[in-house]
């Protein structure tokens, strides 16, 4: 059977209500927030496809997406969700999935603040394997995810990313990997939903968080790091500067701490994270 056969013949899925498959399309997330917004879909609902020609990341970068590879999905959750609650998918889209990845590849999985998933290459360095993008479609939101799975090589400019096969040296069946994910959903969405804050999954996501303990700058999105002060520890966090990174508070913001021992937290939406001595 072929992939998207596979996928569609699931006589069980964990949390969507059904799965949409294309061989080829621009964007699984533009398609379903399309759904949503002309009521094609009624439920969760999971769109899947082999290749994309117009993938994006959190930041607007192009995502890379070629055929057979890899895993470009996303997921529906039309539950009705308030605004406080809608910036706290991306935390649990991080955890599920690296949940998911610790189970099937039994490997050593970490999370960069608030989405990106690495994974030990054995060599004392971690390779970005998975990007995640939430977006808000009023009541509802969509996760996308990619995931870089049998990829045998990657393009020099993606200097930090990786692929379960170039990690770990073994080859992964996707079909697998995206029922695990769904479970995994299936758990924690009913728990967000009924408890409005990220409490419950708060001491799991900062056992993984890369970055905790550690110092840090913080880039304002629409800047570059090299238009950053890295002396500025007394600066406001959302105006970049280096900080310790304490973990994340009950909302999923990042909570830092200046030089002075100042305490501020940030949200996703403000700055993008970066290590001083490299990728973190």
């Amino acid at each position: 059977m072929t992939y998207g056969e596979r996928l569609q013949g699931m006589n069980e899925i964990p949390f969507a209500k059904e799965i949409l498959y294309f061989d080829s399309i621009d964007s699984t997330n533009d398609r379903a927030k399309a759904d949503i917004r002309s009521g094609q879909i009624s439920g969760n609902t999971l769109y899947v496809s082999d290749m994309q020609t117009a993938g994006r990341g959190r930041t607007g970068r192009s995502f890379l997406s070629p055929a057979g590879t890899s895993i470009y999905m996303s997921l529906t959750v039309c539950e009705e969700l308030t605004p406080e609650v809608l910036p706290m998918l991306t935390i649990i889209a991080a955890v599920a999935v690296a949940n998911a990845l610790d189970k099937i590849c039994d490997a050593d999985t970490r999370l960069k603040w608030p989405n990106d998933i690495l994974i030990s290459d054995g060599n004392g360095e971690y390779k970005k394997v998975v990007g995640i993008l939430t977006e808000a479609v009023g009541s509802a939101a969509v996760i996308g995810i990619g995931i870089n799975v049998n990829n045998r090589e990657l393009p020099g400019e993606l200097g930090s990313a990786g692929s379960l096969f170039t990690v770990t040296g073994r080859e992964y069946d996707r079909v697998t990997i995206i029922y695990e994910i769904l479970k995994q959903f299936d758990v924690l969405i009913p728990l967000l939903v009924r408890d409005k804050n990220l409490a419950f999954i708060k001491e799991l996501y900062e056992g993984k968080l890369i970055s905790k303990g550690r110092e840090v700058v913080t880039v304002p999105l629409e800047a570059t790091l090299s238009s950053v002060d890295t002396n500025g520890y007394g600066r406001n966090a959302a105006g970049g500067g280096v900080y310790t990174c304490l973990g994340i508070d009950d909302h999923g913001a990042l909570r830092l701490m200046n030089k002075e021992g100042q305490e501020t937290s940030v949200s996703s939406g403000e700055v993008s994270l970066r290590g001083l001595n490299g990728y973190i």
